[in-house]
């Protein structure tokens, strides 16, 4: 796992992650300055598309899938980035769950219908991790953290 990396603008569009992946790109700034780009969209849209101008104006960046996610995040004048992969997350059944976030509210009678995917979700992975950090006197220790691994898209194609 790493953790708020510093990272050049330059190497942003160098980073690697395996294909295929879902980005997730927000600018505040922009009108209509959010945009999801899942994998199995018809209009994929890939990390090197993006303009240098999108990323250097940009507030976030996600890119996930199955095997990682990356944030990258905006500071003003530096750039710094978070990775977390599957291989990250501790061993155990109690350690490692997927879980399902809905995106979208709908009729709850309509959650019921399996047979229909209507809703659409986050599938995201929940865990620990282990992660050194220095306590008050200097010293390294190694902690448990629990965090959130985003995966993909369920549902929503209706």
């Amino acid at each position: 796992m790493i953790e708020l990396e510093d990272i050049k603008l330059e190497d942003i569009k160098k980073i690697e992650i395996s294909k295929p992946y879902n980005l997730i790109y927000l600018d505040y700034n922009k009108e209509e300055g959010i945009k999801i780009f899942k994998n199995d969209n018809q209009y994929k849209r890939d990390i090197n598309t993006l303009s240098d101008d999108d990323l250097k104006n940009m507030y976030r960046l996600y890119i996930f899938n199955n095997d990682s996610m990356i944030i990258i995040y905006n500071f003003g004048n530096e750039y710094k980035y978070s990775r977390i992969d599957k291989e990250d997350f501790k061993e155990g059944s109690d350690k490692k769950n997927i879980k399902y976030i809905y995106l979208k509210e709908s009729d709850k009678e309509k959650y019921k219908d399996k047979t229909k995917a209507l809703n659409e979700r986050l599938k995201v992975r929940v865990g620990n991790v282990e992660r050194k950090i220095k306590d008050k006197n200097g010293e390294e220790k190694v902690v448990d953290r629990e965090v959130i691994q985003y995966i993909g898209y369920i549902g929503g194609e209706n």
